[in-house]
């Protein structure tokens, strides 16, 4: 009986992993672990007894056969991706074994050991066995899974920074991981309690199979995930005015891969940390617009501006919040120079302490001469 229904769970969930693998194979692999504590304890009972039987031999070595067959998707899930970079692209798990999982895990987080982070469906088990930190979104069917992930999920696919912002403080997540989420986005959306669609979703049959495409709706550009993972918190995606940028998330990590994801060519996969935010104080013309603009380097190499803009108020007085210091030259991801603002002709460079952004602290930016 055992040998019958292990072959058939194996083969079962073979079928399972391979049409949604990337969804399933992380609680599987939970679950088989007990199954081969299990297997393993009945397969040395056989052994206990008489060897002489070639009949318990024979059921042995099927159990045996059938214990591995079942756990073959856990084989599957953890097996070294690195050496295979094609593969490793194609596949969300690719954490494991992989550079990007060694810093992932080198992650510091401060003495509060309750520090978590939020990802989408596609890593999330993946993450929480490569860095130890709890991990809000999962694929477990309990009540408080089901709650954490439509909290995670709103905070993601929000358009609005303040609510995404309290929510992270409040359930204590320090780091944002992001990857393309085009396949789920719809299904997150649904846990959310977000009735409109994400992502529109086309199958053509082509010569070789199947062509699947994905087209982003107005949703998705503006979303707080999108404004990350796409736009590094200071990208313009919808053409109708400028959008202000993240000022409470920064960029922390991104791996060495360069996608072209909807048009924007760049990482797979990045780490985004929660500050507070320097609030930079200032005053000019009643009414004049005030831009501001930092060189970034990323751990990769990669540069970028962060951008943002404010209007002074009748009084002349502006402020800003900005989430990168610019006095952290061995950050993975580290600004390159002061901030540089403009006010009309007036041109004025600020810099920004790590205890600035880290605790929300005020910096008066020095007056126009």
């Amino acid at each position: 009986v055992l040998v019958a229904v292990y072959t058939l769970l194996g083969l079962t969930l073979l079928l399972v992993q391979w049409r949604f693998g990337e969804y399933t194979a992380p609680a599987l692999s939970l679950l088989f672990a007990w199954a081969l504590r299990h297997g393993l304890l009945v397969f040395g009972r056989f052994f206990k007894t008489s060897t002489a039987n070639w009949r318990r031999w024979l059921w042995a070595s099927l159990l045996a056969v059938g214990v591995l067959v079942a756990l073959s998707p856990v084989v599957l899930t953890l097996r070294p991706l690195a050496h295979d970079p094609d593969l490793a692209h194609k596949h969300r798990l690719l954490v494991f074994g992989h550079e990007f999982a060694r810093r992932l895990a080198a992650l510091e987080p401060p003495a509060d050991p309750a520090v978590g982070l939020l990802a989408g469906w596609d890593a999330s088990h993946a993450l929480l066995l490569a860095t130890g930190l709890p991990v809000m979104v999962s694929s477990f069917g309990t009540a408080d899974a089901s709650k954490m992930n439509r909290v995670g999920f709103s905070i993601l696919l929000t358009d609005d920074e303040e609510f995404a912002y309290r929510q992270l403080v409040k359930h204590r997540i320090r780091w944002i991981f992001t990857t393309n989420i085009a396949s789920t986005v719809n299904a997150m959306a649904a846990v959310a309690g977000r009735p409109e669609k994400f992502m529109r979703h086309t199958s053509q049959r082509v010569d070789a199979g199947i062509r699947q495409s994905f087209e982003p709706t107005k949703s998705f550009k503006e979303s707080f995930y999108t404004r990350m993972h796409l736009g590094d918190g200071t990208k313009v995606f919808d053409g109708q005015g400028r959008r202000l940028a993240l000022s409470q998330v920064r960029l922390f990590l991104e791996d060495d891969s360069r996608l072209d994801q909807f048009g924007f060519v760049g990482p797979q996969m990045k780490v985004f940390e929660v500050v507070a935010g320097a609030r930079l104080l200032g005053s000019s013309s009643p009414g004049q617009r005030v831009e501001l603009r930092l060189s970034v380097e990323t751990n990769t190499g990669r540069r970028f501006n962060y951008q943002q803009e404010a209007m002074a108020g009748p009084d002349g007085r502006f402020e800003m919040v900005v989430p990168y210091a610019t006095i952290t030259p061995a950050a993975p991801v580290h600004a390159v120079g002061p901030y540089r603002l403009k006010l009309g002709d007036c041109v004025v460079h600020q810099t920004v302490s790590e205890e600035d952004v880290r605790k929300g602290q005020s910096v008066i930016i020095n007056a126009c001469r």
